[in-house]
């Protein structure tokens, strides 16, 4: 956007200094009081909290375009005085009107005005200003554009570390709950499968010498040490 800027102002000002061109008179000064792309652009910079090498660059470039418009705004006077138009006519946008020419500038002749007023913006420093202004907008995109790409490949590279993570969390859960399964089978299911079938054997048989094995968790060990404990102590009695 800046960098578009820049051009559509340098051709809308050489538009009307060669051609009297009144529609790209309105439009440069439509852009510069009203769009403001510039002041829009830094703006939105800002808000995204650009940092601040990169923006230096943008103020250098803003400087340099500042310096552009000038010369611009000084064609554009000589051009409407040597057309025969004066800062008191409402056909010179204000602030035309309130810019101050150099030097003889003021008292050369109307032909010799608008020969002045084009020289200005199409001589070689012209050109000159306006590519350092481009320079420094196109320094800044690559500064942009590198610090955008490491972003991106650390953003990649976050995913697929996420990734890998949410894989191997994909096979550790199911081998973990059936571990679980496994421990509550083995140290609860199968104690009590046994505890339960070994009781009425032992009423059946009257056997002396029975006792539950423990096995199991702590508290299905303790619950059988004490069915044998009362076991013992009936026996005696």
């Amino acid at each position: 956007d800046l960098a578009n800027v820049t051009m559509r102002l340098s051709d809308d000002a050489r538009k009307f200094v060669i051609n009297n061109d009144r529609d790209a008179l309105t439009n440069y000064w439509r852009e510069v009081e009203q769009t403001k792309s510039r002041e829009r652009v830094i703006s939105r910079l800002v808000e995204l909290q650009t940092p601040q090498e990169e923006m230096d660059l943008i103020a250098e470039a803003q400087k340099k375009a500042e310096g552009l418009a000038d010369t611009e705004v000084r064609a554009m006077r000589l051009a409407l005085e040597g057309k025969g138009t004066f800062a008191s006519s409402s056909q010179m946008p204000p602030a035309v009107a309130a810019y101050k020419l150099r030097g003889l500038e003021s008292s050369l002749k109307p032909e010799e005005k608008l020969e002045r007023s084009r020289a200005l913006v199409f001589d070689a420093q012209y050109d000159k200003d306006k590519q350092a202004i481009l320079a420094s907008i196109e320094k800044f995109q690559g500064l942009m554009n590198a610090r955008l790409e490491a972003d991106v490949q650390a953003a990649r590279a976050s995913t697929s570390f996420a990734v890998k993570v949410l894989a191997l969390i994909a096979v550790v859960i199911p081998l973990g709950v059936g571990g679980i399964l496994f421990l509550l089978h083995r140290m609860l299911g199968l104690p009590v499968a046994q505890y339960v079938p070994a009781l009425p054997t032992r009423g059946e048989s009257a056997d002396e010498s029975f006792a539950l094995s423990p096995q199991g968790t702590q508290e299905l060990r303790q619950l059988a040490d004490a069915f044998n404990d009362e076991l013992g102590k009936n026996e005696v009695q």
